[in-house]
């Protein structure tokens, strides 16, 4: 098999105003004149058209304007989702320019208030378990809408899933936080009569510190990396920055205390 051949892909595309075989000629060498396209056959009854072609030359976006310049329409697959975890403007821009990055979708509509999205797509080039991983890589909890009760049920379970993660988050954070506070000012003000000189140690409140980092605030880290592989920066690398150079110094101060970080922690 030559390399041109592997690199060819297959979709149909439903196309939606043919109405005879003058249609279909136009459609077929409207799709056939882009580059990158090796092979078009479109049937009228079924009104789609089966396409070989190069997805490094071409996308589905330019199929779509050829195909509604001579007057027809490709029609898209629609899915509705619910997103958990958006909580500002940056979640939406975020979460649709990632979508809209991928190679089979042609319209993606985000909304912050309703914790949806609406994403129009291809599933021969792009399915939607691919574009449900993608919205998850970024640090969101996505399933599909349905109607009716069973759309609640699902929604329902699926915030409070998220609400029990984050709260296990939040107390393993808070409890081993506040013992960490209490040893770094434990030589402050009132602190020494009541506690421990050992809760001081270095070493303590190093392995205090270390599983807050990689247990509540490992979320910050995954997300902000799946999120700069696709070019977007959000409040999670804002976070993750700011928690990886405390982190930092402190493993320096504990381990290396003549680095001359002293100052600047326990």
């Amino acid at each position: 098999m030559s390399n041109k051949t592997k690199k060819l892909k297959k979709t149909n595309l439903q196309i939606a105003g043919m109405t005879c075989a003058s249609c279909v000629a136009h459609s077929e060498k409207a799709l056939g004149n882009l580059p990158g396209v090796e092979k078009v056959v479109v049937n009228l009854a079924t009104s789609k058209a089966a396409v070989e072609y190069d997805p490094s030359r071409v996308t589905l976006g330019e199929m779509r304007k050829v195909v509604a310049d001579i007057g027809y329409e490709i029609v898209l697959d629609s899915a509705h989702l619910q997103i958990t975890g958006m909580t500002c403007g940056s979640c939406v821009i975020n979460i649709g320019k990632a979508v809209r990055d991928l190679p089979g979708v042609g319209k993606v509509m985000v909304n912050l208030a309703m914790g949806s999205a609406r994403v129009e797509y291809t599933p021969d080039i792009t399915s939607l378990a691919e574009i449900r991983k993608t919205i998850q890589e970024l640090g969101y909890g996505v399933v599909e809408r349905t109607e009716g009760q069973e759309a609640l049920d699902r929604e329902r379970e699926a915030r409070q899933r998220e609400i029990r993660r984050q709260l296990i988050n939040l107390i393993i954070a808070s409890s081993l936080g506040f013992l960490v506070i209490l040893g770094t000012f434990q030589l402050c003000w009132f602190l020494p009569e009541i506690i421990p000189a050992w809760m001081n140690n270095k070493v303590l409140l190093f392995f205090l510190t270390t599983p807050v980092v990689f247990g509540p605030g490992r979320q910050f880290f995954v997300n902000s990396w799946n999120g700069l592989r696709r070019g977007i920066t959000d409040m999670n690398l804002l976070y993750a920055t700011g928690i990886g150079a405390a982190y930092l110094i402190a493993v320096i101060n504990t381990f290396w205390p003549d680095a001359g970080f002293g100052g600047l922690w326990w």
